[in-house]
């Protein structure tokens, strides 16, 4: 990243600067690319480093603030959400919102850091013991370094582990909860216009 940040000033400085007229198009496209690559390795950097906090030591890349974990733990994520309001009585449901609200700012269903990749493989037995694994925390997980804690009740979180294996074990199921929450979510959007 320091070279990289280097040879953009020296390419500034000596061609745009000193030699405005030597200065192409393809000198402008080059330089974009460095600057794009630079902070594109730098926000990888960046993000490496802080994690699993957003702000050190106080909110988790998640969202949960520390402070707030026992809390979730004891009386379930998703009723203290504000986005959320209350607990939702569909168990489908309430695992989709406990991955979008867990693990969807880090993770995707099939693209980034897709679910369905770090799932394949594993049966429903196997994504509970790594979802009960995250939520225990213990000190000597190597999870710690990278990911927050799972936060939630039971329920929630073997409502996460059927949702999840759902989607890397694709069936009627699956299909059944997005058309549920898709519902859902279209009537409150239409309710609140």
């Amino acid at each position: 990243m320091i070279i990289t940040s280097a040879t953009i000033i020296f390419v500034t400085y000596y061609l745009a600067y000193r030699n405005p007229k030597d200065f192409s198009l393809a000198h402008a496209s080059a330089l974009v690319l460095l600057a794009l690559m630079a902070t594109g390795s730098g926000e990888e950097a960046r993000e490496l480093l802080r994690k699993p906090y957003v702000i050190g030591g106080h909110m988790y890349s998640n969202g949960m603030r520390v402070r707030d974990v026992a809390a979730a733990n004891k009386n379930g994520y998703l009723r203290d959400n504000a986005w959320m309001g209350s607990s939702p009585d569909d168990h489908w449901v309430r695992g989709e919102l406990m991955y979008r609200g867990q693990c969807g700012s880090c993770h995707t269903l099939t693209g980034y850091r897709s679910l369905d990749k770090l799932m394949a493989g594993r049966d429903r037995e196997s994504v509970g013991s790594f979802l009960t694994m995250l939520h225990e925390y213990k000190p000597d997980l190597a999870y710690r370094k990278f990911m927050p804690p799972l936060t939630g009740t039971p329920e929630e979180i073997n409502a996460l582990g059927d949702y999840l294996y759902s989607q890397a074990n694709p069936g009627p199921a699956t299909r059944s909860s997005d058309n549920r929450l898709a519902a859902k979510t279209s009537s409150a959007n239409t309710s609140t216009h």
